[in-house]
């Protein structure tokens, strides 16, 4: 019981938690970013993807991908 006590007033705070999620996800969507505008592939290039970001990505294939299942159901 001492130990869960202790362990209580050891832990971090919901701030500093809430910062490292922070930090780590924009770090890591830096990472993303900087790995898709230093490798440009043909596909890539291709949609000019080099400076898309990735919600623009999603974006654009569920758009896609929506026009492709209308175009299923409709034909």
């Amino acid at each position: 019981m001492i130990t869960f006590v202790k362990a209580l007033q050891n832990r971090p705070s919901i701030y500093d938690l809430r910062r490292n999620v922070t930090f780590s996800t924009n770090e890591l969507s830096a990472r993303i970013q900087g790995v898709i505008k230093e490798s440009p592939t043909a596909f890539n290039l291709y949609l000019g993807l080099g400076t898309w970001t990735i919600s623009q990505m999603v974006t654009f294939s569920g758009v896609v991908l929506f026009f492709i299942l209308l175009a299923k159901f409709l034909l």
